[in-house]
């Protein structure tokens, strides 16, 4: 039963620090997405193109591609991770067959999610070059979202 409860915390350990990454990740998508979506009324010509192009990538990696068979966004694969912490937790043993292999598949899938949040954060910098020649501000990845006021109460 020791050896059981130790696959279970490495197991929690893993999913937490996937779960705690995804979520940074996923915050600062969304925060650029409301920057855009601010931005967007004041934005025309090449500052206006830049933010449609930049937006759609965001929401690309937030939503994941669409169809059958295709792969999921960030926010998916961070709910999934944190759906299956929650059972994890709440075993008395280790993760099953099934759970593990879901496990290994989200290990996978989050990192690479992650990487290319990473990426398109680095990519900013022409971005923010574009608005400020159209006299807008600049897309601050540290700054955090807005929180829907109708769903802040809920948690």
């Amino acid at each position: 039963q020791v050896a059981g409860l130790g696959a279970q915390a490495t197991s929690l350990e893993a999913l937490y620090r996937a779960f705690d990454r995804s979520s940074a990740a996923l915050l600062v998508l969304q925060s650029l997405h409301q920057q855009i979506e601010a931005a967007r009324p004041a934005a025309a010509g090449a500052a206006r193109e830049a933010l449609e192009r930049y937006d759609h990538e965001c929401q690309q990696l937030i939503e994941g591609e669409k169809g059958e068979g295709a792969a999921p966004g960030l926010a998916t694969v961070q709910g999934r991770i944190e759906g299956l912490y929650g059972i994890v937790l709440r075993g008395d043993a280790p993760p099953t067959e099934a759970q593990a292999r879901g496990m290994e598949t989200l290990l996978r899938q989050a990192p690479s999610l992650i990487e290319r949040q990473e990426k398109l954060v680095a990519a900013l910098a022409p971005l923010n070059r574009t608005l400020k020649a159209a006299h807008l501000a600049p897309l601050n990845p540290a700054l955090a979202p807005v929180r829907d006021k109708s769903t802040a109460d809920e948690e």
